[in-house]
C-alpha cells in the first residue's frame, strides 16, 4: 500500500512537471517570436520589413533678366509641381563656390511623390520660384517629367 501511494505521487509529482515544463517552453518560444521593444539582443530569426522611398530630384538654375544667376535662394522660394498637384519639398541643395562645375545648376530640389503607384505614366514636373522683388525671374528645370516606372523602386 505504501508503494502504491508513492507511485500515485511519483505520478502526479511527474505530471505536474510535465504541464510546468510545457508551459516553460510555450513561453519561451512565444518569447522567441515576439521580441520586446527593449530588446538589445540580436535575433537571427527576426523578419526584416523594409520599404521604398522614391525622391525626384530636379535641377534648376534661376537667373535674371540680365541671365546672372541668383545664388540667394532658400527653400521656401521654391514650389514644385508634379501633374498639377503641388509638392512638399523634402530635398534642397545650393550648389556654390569651388565645388560647383560649370554645367551644374545652381540649385537641386527633391521631394516624394505623392502618388506611389509606378505604373509607367509619364509625370509631368513644373518649377515656380519666389520673386523677391518686382523683376522677372527664368527658370529652367530638368527634368521636365519622368517615367514612373516600377524600375525605379529598385
Amino acid at each position: 500500500m505504501a508503494n502504491r501511494k508513492c507511485f500515485s505521487s511519483s505520478i502526479a509529482l511527474g505530471l505536474m512537471s510535465l504541464v510546468f515544463l510545457m508551459h516553460s517552453t510555450q513561453s519561451f518560444a512565444q518569447s522567441q517570436k515576439h521580441p520586446t521593444a527593449d530588446s538589445n539582443t540580436k535575433n537571427e530569426d527576426q523578419a526584416i520589413n523594409s520599404c521604398y522611398a522614391y525622391v525626384a530630384m530636379v535641377q534648376v538654375e534661376v537667373r535674371n533678366q540680365l541671365g546672372k544667376e541668383i545664388v540667394d535662394l532658400r527653400k521656401d522660394d521654391f514650389i514644385i509641381y508634379e501633374d498639377g498637384v503641388r509638392q512638399e519639398i523634402c530635398f534642397f541643395r545650393r550648389n556654390e563656390g569651388s565645388g560647383k562645375q560649370t554645367q551644374q545648376a545652381m540649385y537641386e530640389v527633391g521631394y516624394y511623390p505623392m502618388n506611389d503607384l509606378f505604373e509607367g505614366e509619364f509625370r509631368k514636373i513644373r518649377v515656380l520660384v519666389r520673386s523677391k522683388g518686382k523683376s522677372k525671374l527664368r527658370v529652367q528645370s530638368s527634368p521636365k517629367g519622368y517615367f514612373a516606372k516600377k524600375e525605379l523602386l529598385k
